[in-house]
Order: structure tokens, then sequence, then C-alpha cells
């Protein structure tokens, strides 16, 4: 008991940190109609430091008439703000067959494929701020506009390549670059740059 005690005072700190002031970035919101409307934009800050994770599955706006309003993903087209000089700019965007949908960043887009990006942590719940191990998902969307969520993981026979050449089987110039480019995982930038290229 006597070391519940001598923690109390940690614990408190915690909490303390946890009522801090929200902090809010300038920015904007795309509305699924097309409309786009200046807000302030709330800053997930947790123990002090900027979590970005949590903006890839929602984010909470001060309206004009100071009223906090959280959007989730299919819900805006998508927004953007600057940060500590950062440009962010998230984009709604489903990531799988079963209409999964989640704020990714636009990297590389072009009139073959469109390459977006965002990341997530296998804690319990990221949407919380949890920081466990982070897993890195490449979306990519080709012209046809069918998408495929890839990531690092996998197993032997459905590793990150196996992926990208199922996905590209039907356009064979592009999947001729695969295993000239795709050495490591992060080549997929360079792949859908030379895609686009053609």
């Amino acid at each position: 008991m006597k070391k519940f005690f001598n923690l109390l005072p940690i614990i408190l700190c915690f909490f303390k940190v946890s009522e801090a002031k929200d902090k809010y970035a300038d920015g904007f919101y795309i509305s699924n109609s097309g409309d786009t409307t200046a807000c302030s934009i709330r800053m997930p800050i947790n123990l002090g430091t900027f979590n970005e994770i949590e903006l890839f599955f929602s984010v909470t706006i001060l309206d004009s008439a100071n009223r906090k309003v959280k959007f989730k993903p299919g819900q805006i087209k998508g927004y953007g703000f600057i940060y500590r000089s950062k440009k962010y700019i998230y984009i709604s965007k489903v990531v799988d067959d079963e209409n999964h949908a989640v704020f990714v960043w636009p990297m590389e887009m072009g009139k073959r494929v469109n390459e977006y990006y965002y990341y997530t942590s296998n804690a319990h719940d990221p949407g919380k701020g949890g920081m466990g191990g982070m897993e890195e998902v490449y979306v990519l969307e080709n012209d046809a506009h069918e998408v495929i969520a890839i990531t690092q993981g996998g197993s032997l026979i459905n590793g990150y390549k196996g992926q990208l050449r199922k996905f590209f089987e039907e356009d064979k110039p592009v999947l001729r670059l695969i295993p000239d480019i795709v050495k490591e995982f992060h080549d997929i930038t360079k792949l859908v740059k030379a895609a686009n290229e053609f």
C-alpha cells in the first residue's frame, strides 16, 4: 500500500498532462460535395508529443461557430494544415475491398498509378494514440480505380512483392519493372514513379 502512495504524485501528473488545453492549427477541410472550408484543426498531443497517427483515423475541427466537430474517413474528402512549419494533407480513401476508409497522405499521383501512405500502431486502439509497434501501409490505385493496401508483413508466399505482382498482373510493362526496381519495401515509391513515366 505504501508503494501506491509513493506513486500517487506521478499518477496525478499523468492526469494533469492529459487535461492539457487543446492545440489547434489553421487549416481547411473539403466536404464530400467538394466545398472547401477554412477551420481550425485540433492537433492530437499525447504526453507532450504531436501524434499524427490519430489523424489517419479521425480529425476534430473547430468550425466558424466555435463548435468542435469530429470527422471520420468517408464523412469528408480530406483536410490539410501547417503545423510546426510542415504541411500536412490527408485525403479520405477506401483502402480495401471491405470499404474500410482511412485518411491517407497522397505521395505520388500519376496517370497510371496513384500512391498513398499511412501508418498505424498495433496498440489496442490506434485512434486513441496508442504507441505500439508501427505498421506502414502503401495504398496503390490504378487507372481503373482498383485499390490495394500493401504492408511489409505477410507470409513468404504473400509478401509485399507478391502483392505488387498480383496487383499489376494485367499491366505487363509495370509487372516487368518489379524485379529490377523493388529491392526493399520503400522502393514501392520508385516503382510508382517509373510506372507513371510510361
